[in-house]
Formats: C-alpha cells, structure tokens, sequence
C-alpha cells in the first residue's frame, strides 16, 4: 500500500505541476538577457571569442560574438539552469552554471586562463537539470573532448584510468569496463546523452560495451561515482557513466557555415594508426554535424616486451627470455580494428523549441578474448565477432513554458550484437554463439519551479528488450548442430520508471538539499516455443518474472565559506534481476536451473555453493529481489582564483547479491516435476536430479554482503600565470561480510601528479605525468583462481597444456619441453612442488610507477599537434583485474586540421 501511495503522488506531480504564487509564476514565464564581458587573465579585452548558451546533455540554444569591446548579449531566454560556454584560440575552455534570472541581475565579468581547469557543469546528478560540481551532494568527474584526447588518442575506456575512484579494467585491447567505487558490470550504469546503453543481458563479469563508443564521436564524459538509482533506475549500484556524444555547430542567423576537422594517430607501442573525419553546416534553423573514424592496431608491446601471465609462464614456469624466444616481444592475438561514425541533425522550430536526430553506428574486427589465449587460459579460439552497436534517438525540447520550465521527450533505439566464437583444443566442439539485443526506449522529462527556492524533476521512462540468440556447435568431424545458446532466444525484457527529484535552496548561496524517490517495475518473459532444438523438446520452460523497487536518495551542500564547501549524501542504488539471471533456465551450462520461484514452490532450501556436492545452508528459498547497494559519504570541496579540489569519504554496502546455488529439497519429491522436467533421483542431502543432465538441480538466490568504504581526493593548483599542477589520490578498501574474504574488484592504493607550463601566447603547452599504484595483496579467493590476477594453476590443468597447446606450438618433442629437456612429471615437480597441490602463478598485483611526458602544439590558425611519451621508463605492470599488461614505452602523435 506504502509504494502504491507514494507512486500516485509521483505521477500526480508529474502530471499536475504544483503551480507557484502568481509572481513567481509570472517571473518563469518571462524572457531574459545575459550580458558580460569577457578578458584575458591580464585583464585585456577578448575580441571575437565564442559564447554558447547550452540546456542539459549540451543542447546548444544561443550562440553569440565578443565585439570589439570584449561584450557578449544573449537575449530571450527563458528561467532555468544552463551551461555557459566560453572558447577563443589560446585560452583554456570556460564554462559556468546560469540560474535564470538569479544571475542576470548584473553583466557578468569573465577571465579565461591559459592552463584548462576541471569543467564546472554537470548533469547527471539529475535527468535534464545542471549542477556546479562545486556544489552538487554527489561526487562527479567530468572531462571534456581536449583533456580526453591528451590522455589517450583512441580508446575511451583507457581516457577515464587516472580518475580517483575508477579503475579500468580491460580483458583484451579494445574492451574497457570502468569499476566505480569496486562495482563493474552490470552495476555500472552507461549512458549516452543520458539515455540508457546497457541491456538486460550485460553480465556480472567485465564487459567491453564502452569500448564500442568511437571516440570521434564524443563531447565529454561525466562520471558520477556512488548509487544513482534515482534518476536513473537499475544498475547504478558504483556510478554512472554519461556519454555525451559531439555537438551539433552554432545557428547561423545570416548565411549558413560549415567546417569540420581531420585528426589522425599513431601509437608505437601496438603501431596503431587511425583518423577520423569532423564535419558540420549550420543554417538559421538547420544544423547537421556528422564524423566517420577509421583505427588499425596491430599486436601491442607490453612493458620490458614480455607478457607477465603468459600461459608459457603460467603452465611451464618459462622465464620472461624464454617466453620472447617463442612469440616473440609483442601480445599474440591482440590485434583488432575499429570503425564507426555518427550522424546529429538539429532542428528549432522557435526559439525555445528544439527537435534533435542523432545516431551512431560502430563495429570492432578481430577482437579476441586474450586471457583465455595464450594470455591466459591457452584454449585454441576465443574469438569476439562481430561486435556491433547500432544506436539513436530522437528528443524534442520544449523550453520556458508557464508551468515548466523544459520538457523533454525521447524515443531511442539500442541494438548490440555481441557473437562469441570459441573452441578449447582440436578434439573439442567449436561453438559460435550470437546475442542481438534490441532496446526500445519512451521517456518524459519535465523540470519547473513550483515553489520559491525548489527547482523539481520528475520523468517516465519505458524501455522494451527483446533478446535474438542462437548458437551451433561444429564437431572436429564437420557436423553441425543447433544448441541452446546462453540466453533463451525470444526472451522480451520489459521496464518502467517514474521519478521525482527536488532541487531546495534552503539559505540562499548556503545550504542547497537535493531528495529524490523513484517506483521501478521490471517484466521478464522467456518462451518455449523459441527454444527447441534437437529431439523437438524445448529447452527452456515459458517463464514469466515480475519485480518492483522504491528506491531514494537524499543530499545536501552547506557552504562554509564561498570558496568552501561541505556536502553529505545518502542513497540506495539497486540492480534488478535481469535476462542474464533469469534466462538461464532450462538445460545450461552450469546444470539444468529452474526459476527460484519453482525452487521456493517445492519448499527448498538454498546450497552453499554451485557445486555437485554442495550441503544446504538452511536459508529458504525465495523469489528474486533485486541487489540493494546502501551509501553514505561526505567530503569538502573548494575553489578559489587560483587552488580547487575535493576530498571524499564513503562507506557501502552490497546486499543480496544472485548468485547460482544448488536446491536441497528436505521431502522426497522424486516423480515431481519441477522447470518442466521430472525429478528423476534424490540424494540423501536431497540434491534433486533430472534426466537432462546428471549434475544436482541449480537456481538463482539473493545471497552474500559485501562492505567497500574508501576515500577519493584531488586538488589543482595555479602557481603562476602559466604553471598548475594536479594531484589525484584514491584508496578502497573491501570485505565479505558473509565470508570474510577480501571483496573483489577492489583497486590498489593510487596517486597520479602532474605539472604543466603553457606559453602566455597559448600556443605551446608541456605536461609531465606519474601514475602510481600500490601492490594489491588483499585478493578474494576467486581473483586468485583468476587467470588475469593470480592464474592457478593445477596438475590437470599443467597436463592439458603440455599435452595440447604445448605441442601446437612445436614445443613438445619426444614427450620433453624443447626449451628445459623436461618431462611432463619434471615441469609438475618444479612448478607445483612435489605435492603437487594447486598454486596462483601470482598472489598478489604488483604496483607500479608511470612516467609520462605530454606536450601540444598549435602550427597555426587551422594546425594543432599532439605529442606524448609515455611509461617512459618501459615498466612492464597490469591494472588490477585486467587481462593484458599495459602498453610499454610508447610514443604517440595526434595531428588536427580544422577547416573553415
């Protein structure tokens, strides 16, 4: 009844806005002008700089000139929160919150610099609103397209690795998975211009899905760390991740413009070379901006050029020399090639309306999972193909209404093919397995200012899955035959939301208070009928799930001082159980699973493990709730003319967390059917059985707590007029309240600095870098049997590559190991002792030190480079949970040339 009331007061304030008194009625729906005057930081005149007026997810609305004086006019805007953006050749990007028409009392006085600093707009603490980081309750990080490309000239992930709270994970080159605060996955959530990337079938280990995005076709990200399942539902349990892809020119009042730019790349340490092609035409009412991107990366070479978890190492015990004299000084099999474009058309029907049609396409070749190749695992194939991103949307903009102050409305289109081709040795099955997710997604965002001091948001979503698969298995004779692939084939996904935020200005320019609920449903339906496949019988039982959440957040920001600010914030993210636990019903790989309401139907008690001989924990079974993550942080932040920075602490918890346990049924139930198949046998633990496989029967539980709290800091300094440096510093910790073991996904101790000089004409600037990272010793038992962490290996294990993937390679003759004259029993006794008991090739990730040198050039008007070193001291070293070893001493360059 609780949820039923609080969702009817949701939707009548959505749909019946509280309307204000008649004056401040009258003062939204009235039309301002922005004034101001913009200068150098010696207090000279800037003559011809850009200014941009944007709404939320960078909507440009206005676009004018400095005159000869250095003054700007904006006019005719509407009440509301907006980014003002200032640009002119030589000085840093400005940006600043407008709250119309608090600040158009007087002309604004505006200083650029010559050094960049941290942007100071965000909006992913609310759905269509704007925040200064300044002031926001939640911790934010936001970078824009200039400051992404001096990190990393050509993939996106790799753009976020020196963010305190972040740690990039990536498997193979060209996947990224950002772990937010120790969660990854499917507990981050992606956005693209603030509409939902991820499906329903994302899974709980690291993805590649931010990989896809070309980074041509990007504006800015803004990274929001902590549960953000507010204004933005399932998943965000770490973060979220906003995308906001390029945008569309300036209106053109007089004749139409056009441009564009061409920048091009090479990196030396995978000799790496792209470019990517920028350009745009602006009318009165039209403007069309569109970018193709074409990237070639050949096998990369990792610190010292010897790959630290090699299979070779791992499984034979060679030495990094041996390892090069077999394959050499660069990564086997991490090759791969990147394209894709984008095309944004922009319409203004008037002044304050706006329609705008964007859609991005991308496609990776060649990518292979490295860690289970000779990076790893040393299976025959691990292939990823295709991987496929077919995205866009539409959004029409309704600005500056009597009640409202904005609406949104957005239809969007998400189809991400992922494929996997696999096959562990000859004599195994090669499997090709493919997963098309189509994602239909309805939203309605709504702001205004019911009252005095409250600024609210509220909005609808709907977002419609449906899920094709299919998979065939070929056997080392030719034959070849369908198979039930991971996820049931036909399975729809259904989703909806309704939330409302609010915005108080409690004491004017002192305590700002932002709350916020949020009513979730979730609907999961899989379909026998699509999954039949040998012998006519279906391997998946027609299912239907349902689930609901109410979830909140609540935060505030007390300014002490205007230069210093303290903020506090508690909030509940939650992930919903979703196509990648439920669809796995019916005959799997793990066992034959049935749905937990079936488990809980027959009375059964959850197994403490997965395993065939696992005992029962006495813990009933239920249906699936979603995964609950509690936050609280808090921190101070400060910004004066010349030092900013923050520092955050925070304190999590993970409640039922799905995972998949055997079902102990205590009565005999032997004849019963269950999942659609019949009990068959009953152990005396009362593991139950059907014919369809002879491991004990499994399903999904909500079990397991894990704690993570941590501290984040950074700060930047401007010593002189042409001199800043940067600090960032992070350090997490984690443990299984269940288990007591280390939690998972936790990175290492971190701290990066940087210094930088630019030159007083703008045209030349230095930067130099280091990155250090602690030892991680705190490993959970699983990231030691990992093979991108601690690589166990076993005697089984040590036989099989000796006996197949060493003999491929040519190193087994007459049954002994080329390189040492050993026998399988000699490598046995020397790698794993004499008692033969399974060890990690590591127990721990070891830290690191990175030393870079930046520096860009502007040759002229139209002509920019980019040069950088970087490991320059070739330190080989991995990023905690990745698959690969970093890049070793590498030179890139990154040349620009605008037109027109």
């Amino acid at each position: 009844m609780r949820k039923r009331s609080l969702l009817a007061a949701a939707l009548s304030l959505l749909v019946f806005p509280v309307p204000g008194d008649s004056q401040a009625s009258s003062a939204d729906s009235a039309e301002h002008t922005i004034t101001g005057r913009v200068t150098d930081p010696q207090g000279l005149l800037i003559v011809d700089a850009s200014v941009q007026l944007l709404a939320a997810n960078r909507v440009l609305l206005r676009e004018v000139r400095t005159d000869a004086e250095g003054r700007f006019r904006l006019a005719a805007v509407p009440a509301g929160s907006y980014e003002l953006r200032i640009e002119a050749r030589g000085f840093a990007v400005f940006q600043r919150l407008l709250v119309v028409p608090a600040d158009t009392a007087q002309p604004l006085e505006i200083s650029l610099r010559l050094t960049p600093v941290e942007s100071q707009v965000t909006v992913t603490a609310r759905p269509g609103a704007l925040e200064e980081v300044l002031r926001e309750p939640a911790a934010v990080r936001v970078r824009g397209a200039d400051e992404l490309a001096r990190h990393e000239p050509a993939h996106l992930p790799r753009m976020l690795a020196d963010e305190p709270g972040v740690l990039v994970q990536e498997t193979s080159p060209g996947q990224g998975s950002p772990i937010l605060r120790g969660q990854a996955a499917q507990t981050v959530l992606y956005l693209l211009d603030g509409i939902r990337f991820n499906n329903a079938t994302y899974r709980s280990g690291n993805t590649q899905y931010l990989g896809w995005i070309p980074p041509a076709a990007v504006d800015s990200v803004e990274v929001f760390l902590g549960p953000a399942g507010t204004p933005y539902g399932s998943d965000a349990l770490g973060g979220a991740i906003n995308i906001i892809s390029t945008n569309l020119p300036p209106w053109s009042e007089t004749r139409p413009r056009w441009g564009g730019e061409v920048n091009t790349f090479f990196t030396s340490a995978d000799l790496a070379a792209g470019s990517s092609l920028l350009g745009h035409v602006a009318g009165r009412n039209v403007a069309l901006a569109w970018n193709g991107s074409y990237r070639r990366h050949q096998e990369m070479r990792a610190g010292g050029g010897f790959d630290s978890h090699s299979t070779l190492s791992r499984f034979l015990g060679l030495a990094p020399e041996q390892v090069r004299a077999v394959v050499g000084s660069r990564l086997p099999d991490t090759d791969y090639v990147h394209s894709g474009g984008s095309l944004k058309l922009g319409l203004r029907f008037r002044h304050d309306q706006f329609l705008t049609l964007t859609w991005l396409q991308s496609e990776e070749f060649g990518i292979r999972r490295f860690d289970r190749l000779l990076g790893g695992d040393g299976t025959l194939r691990s292939e990823l193909a295709p991987q496929r991103l077919q995205f866009g949307y539409a959004r029409y903009l309704k600005l500056g209404t009597r009640r409202l102050r904005s609406l949104a409305a957005t239809f969007s289109f998400n189809r991400q093919t992922d494929g996997q081709i696999s096959q562990r040795r000859e004599t195994s099955p090669l499997q090709d397995e493919r997963t098309r997710v189509t994602a239909l997604g309805y939203s309605l965002a709504l702001s205004w200012a019911p009252l005095r001091q409250h600024a609210l948001s509220s909005g609808f979503e709907f977002y419609d899955e449906f899920v094709a698969a299919h998979r065939t298995d070929t056997s080392p004779t030719g034959t070849v035959q369908p198979a039930r692939p991971r996820f049931p084939n036909g399975t729809r996904y259904q989703s909806v939301g309704l939330y409302l935020t609010d915005e108080w200005q409690a004491l004017a320019e002192r305590l700002l208070v932002e709350s916020g609920v949020r009513f979730s449903a979730f609907r999961f339906r899989s379909r026998a009928d699509k999954n039949v496949f040998i012998g006519g019988q279906p391997t998946v039982p027609d299912a239907t799930e349902t689930f609901t959440d109410l979830t909140f957040s609540a935060g505030l920001s007390y300014s002490l001082r205007p230069s210093l600010v303290a903020v506090g914030r508690v909030a509940r993210g939650f992930r919903a159980p979703s196509v990648f636990d439920l669809g796995e019903q019916g005959l799997t790989g793990g066992g034959f699973e049935v749905s937990p309401r079936d488990a809980a139907g027959f009375n059964a008690l959850v197994g403490d493990s997965a395993a065939s001989q696992a005992v029962s924990t006495g813990q009933p079974w239920r249906a699936l709730e979603p995964e609950v993550l509690w936050s609280f942080e808090g921190g101070l932040r400060w910004k004066t003319t010349r030092a900013s920075g923050n520092v955050t602490v925070f304190d999590s918890e993970f409640f039922d967390s799905i995972q998949r346990r055997v079902v102990i049924v205590p009565a005999p139930v032997v004849g019963q059917t269950i999942g659609g198949q019949t009990i068959t046998a009953q152990d005396a633990a009362g593991r139950i059985f059907v014919a369809l496989d002879p491991r004990p029967v499994v399903s999904r539980a909500n079990i397991g707590r894990v704690r993570i709290h941590g501290l984040e800091a950074q700060a930047r300094m401007d010593w002189a007029l042409q001199w800043s440096s940067t600090v960032k510093a992070a350090l997490l910790r984690g443990r299984e309240l269940d288990t007591g073991n280390f939690a998972r996904r936790i990175p290492p101790a971190f701290l990066s600095a940087s210094l930088r000089w630019s030159h007083p004409g703008g045209r030349l600037w230095l930067d130099g870098s280091v990155e250090i990272s602690g030892a991680q010793t705190r490993l959970n038992p699983a990231e030691l049997d990992d093979p991108r962490i601690g690589a166990l290996r076993s005697e089984s294990t040590i036989t099989e590559f000796f006996n197949f993937t060493a003999r491929r390679l040519g190193l087994i003759v007459n049954d002994r190991l080329t390189l040492t004259g050993e026998s399988l029993d000699e490598i046995l006794d020397r790698v794993l002792g004499p008692a033969r008991q399974p060890a990690p090739l590591f127990t721990r990730t070891k830290g690191f030190a990175a030393l870079s040198l930046r520096c860009g050039l502007v040759l002229s008007e139209r002509n920019e480079i980019l040069l950088a070193v970087t490991n320059l001291t070739d330190a080989n070293f991995r990023r905690h949970g990745s698959g690969v070893d970093a890049p070793g001493a590498q030179l890139a360059v990154t040349y620009r040339l605008r037109f027109r």
